[in-house]
Formats: structure tokens, sequence, C-alpha cells
């Protein structure tokens, strides 16, 4: 779901990208394309159930769980001394998302990641620099090669995780 304001004194400058026969008054006019999303409308009944009650009870059961997915795979990258994580090192939901970059000092990110996948595994992670190019090359001083990137969210598991690690440990090997 999203949300999209636009300053009126820029309403005019605005063009409709709905068809040429619908009205073009309003800024709604401009933008709606006909009608809402069926597909999106259905969702919302089921979006507030996964939620429940409460939801800032549920963001923060979800940043709690995914503080400690991310611990999980800290404590492992941050154990082997052929691995760089980059960005803060504690799992730390006031101080990180549980996106997690890292490099291995022996092998490029494109190669662990290939191997990775040559193993069949069902993870998806990626590698490259993320549209941060600058950060990858400048600041950081990589080349296009760039790092792993890998993402934990609440719909993860903790034995997804392991798993993962295991994957990376045949890698490494």
């Amino acid at each position: 779901m999203s949300m999209l304001y636009v300053n009126e004194r820029v309403h005019s400058e605005v063009e409709s990208l709905a068809h040429y026969f619908n009205p073009s008054d309003t800024l709604s006019d401009k933008l709606g394309l006909a009608a809402g999303s069926y597909e999106m409308v259905a969702s919302i009944p089921a979006i507030a159930s996964y939620f429940g009650a409460d939801p800032k009870e549920a963001w923060k059961s979800i940043a709690q769980h995914e503080e400690t997915l991310q611990k999980i795979l800290l404590d492992f990258l941050n154990s082997r001394d052929d691995l760089v994580v980059y960005g803060e090192t504690i799992a730390d939901s006031s101080k990180r998302l549980p996106v997690i970059s890292f490099k291995s000092k022996k092998m490029g990110s494109k190669e662990m990641v290939q191997k990775a996948l040559e193993l069949d595994s069902r993870f998806g992670f990626k590698y490259g620099h993320f549209y941060s190019k600058r950060l990858i090359n400048e600041v950081l001083g990589l080349d296009d090669d760039g790092i792993v990137r890998v993402s934990l969210v609440h719909y993860n598991t903790e034995v997804e995780v392991h798993e993962f690690i295991e994957v990376l440990k045949k890698v490494l090997e």
C-alpha cells in the first residue's frame, strides 16, 4: 500500500495517467486509473487480520522476531575470520534493519552466491552494489563484485536461518 501527496501549487502541472476521455479536473481524476485496484482492496481485511487488534504490538513483535533472526546470522558471520560484515555487527533493531551485507575475504561475492545456488539451495540472496554503487566503490573501496546481501524478515524462521548458515559453510569450505 502506498500514498502519494502532491502540493496544491503543482496540481495544474500534473498530466493525467488515465485514458484521454476520462475526466481530469481533479488530482484524483488525473492519478486515479478509473478505479481502485480490486486486488489491493480485497487484501485489506487479510492485512488487518495479520496485524491483529493492536498493530503497534504486532510491529513490536515483528521487530523482535527479525532481531532474533539477524542475531543468529550475525553471530555466525562475526565468528569467522574470512568474512567481513558491513554495517552494524550486532542485532539491535533500533540500530539496523534485518538486511545483512557481508563479503568473503577469500572469494568474490558473485562466486559465493553462484556456488550456493549450484548447491540447489532454496534461498534467495544476491550480490552486487544494490543501487549503492558510490557507497560500494568509493566509501567501502570494493569493486563491482560488491557485497552479498541477505534480507531476513518476519515470515522467515529460525530454522531457515540455520539452514542458510549450513549452505554458507559448504560454500566457504
